[in-house]
């Protein structure tokens, strides 16, 4: 049983996501978002208002990205302990949980090179700033892949319901919280409104969602660690 390995990488993903969550909103100025209708002037200004701490941001963002994957590790671990026979769902779990890492750290990439250089044309910092965030916002194939395995195993019947990680409500959850993600390829479609990028149903309620699906996630998984570990004794 490697429960302080696996507790490990959940205090510190959570400690990579809250360098990632300070540089985009505290250091990048990025929340609330930027509307997707600013032109290739205004949108030059945000890179160029503070742009040494916006450089500073990215890069933090850059160093926390890869806490989705540390989080991925350990719930396919626990995912596989739930299953009988192959754990294909902890393995599709870990195998999105591994792609969809790249699309939080792809994003702060863009947002870096429109940055780097802003004396260009405003029309190239303009399109890295658009790919930036349509990358950041719109690709809802992979996380609901994450979410998915979980609510299978989370509504399936467990040989002892005491020592798992995800009862049957965590299930249900991981089912809502695909179908949030799945509005953000509205920001697509949209560029003004609530389906627009910077709007209700692409950007408020997946990040709401998937803050409480999260936590919840991790405080069931180290309590269910806990217990593992002093049935073990």
């Amino acid at each position: 049983m490697n429960g302080k390995s696996q507790k490990g990488m959940l205090w510190a993903g959570l400690v990579l996501a809250g360098m990632y969550s300070f540089g985009y909103a505290v250091l990048m100025g990025f929340y609330p978002p930027p509307a997707p209708t600013l032109n290739a002037a205004e949108v030059l200004s945000l890179y160029t208002a503070s742009n040494m701490q916006f450089r500073i941001g990215v890069a933090l963002m850059l160093i926390g990205g890869g806490f989705n994957l540390l989080w991925s590790v350990v719930i396919s671990a626990q995912l596989a302990r739930d299953e009988h026979g192959t754990p294909i769902w902890a393995i599709l779990q870990f195998g999105a949980g591994a792609l969809g890492t790249a699309l939080f750290f792809l994003p702060p990439v863009f947002w870096g090179v429109a940055a780097f250089s802003v004396e260009r044309d405003p029309a190239l910092t303009l399109l890295m700033h658009q790919l930036g965030w349509i990358t950041f916002i719109t690709p809802v194939c992979v996380f609901p892949l994450q979410a998915i395995p979980i609510g299978v195993v989370g509504l399936s019947a467990k040989k002892d319901d005491n020592l798992s990680a995800f009862p049957r409500w965590m299930g249900y959850f991981s089912f809502w919280m695909t179908l949030t993600a799945e509005a953000g390829v509205a920001g697509l479609l949209f560029k003004t409104g609530p389906f627009a990028w910077n709007g209700l149903f692409p950007f408020y309620l997946p990040i709401i969602v998937f803050g409480a699906w999260i936590t919840a996630l991790i405080y069931l998984i180290i309590r269910a660690v806990g217990r593992q570990e002093a049935a073990l004794r």
